[in-house]
């Protein structure tokens, strides 16, 4: 069944986007970007994740891209009792994103990702503040996650030229 699938995905055109293994193409691409900095706590968050997935040997010692990141998040009440309290609320988590070739400054591509969890609003606001952040982790993650797809697919559609690599 496995391979009835794969020859039935390779007719119809279908590429993986990840060449795999540490010296893969993909990996070669999304590991020559270098992170900036991402204002706030929540921001650092979500670095640390891009790090984790378009680096993970390591920051590149002489970056080829630059990946500039700008975070939103914002919180609104979803569920209300009769009493007018909100018991659930939704975290909204955006992000918008440039990736541009640092030898020449020029913007490469833009994007925005945005992610909603949910989380319980508890008679406990310690219990509380647990969940809101357990809610803002798993969003920061997701995010990163979509933040990585959408450079691996850029880099797909558009194969690298030969050029300068900035330090």
């Amino acid at each position: 069944a496995g391979l009835m699938a794969a020859t039935f995905l390779a007719a119809c055109g279908f590429q993986p986007l990840y060449s795999g293994g540490k010296g893969g193409h993909m990996a070669t691409e999304l590991g020559s970007i270098k992170i900036e900095r991402i204002a706030d706590r929540s921001g650092q968050q979500l670095r640390n994740h891009l790090l984790d997935k378009l680096t993970p040997y390591g920051q590149p010692a002489r970056a080829r891209y630059g990946l500039k990141v700008t975070m939103r998040e914002g919180i609104s009440g979803l569920a209300v009792k009769k009493s007018e309290v909100a018991t659930r609320a939704n975290l909204n988590v955006g992000a918008s994103f440039s990736l541009t070739e640092r030898a020449t400054a020029e913007v490469l591509f833009t994007g925005t990702s945005s992610v909603v969890a949910s989380f319980n609003i508890l008679s406990s606001d310690f219990s509380t503040l647990i969940a809101e952040k357990g809610a803002r982790s798993r969003a920061i993650s997701e995010v990163a996650s979509d933040i990585q797809q959408r450079l691996a697919a850029y880099f797909k559609l558009h194969p690298a030229t030969d050029s300068p690599v900035m330090p």
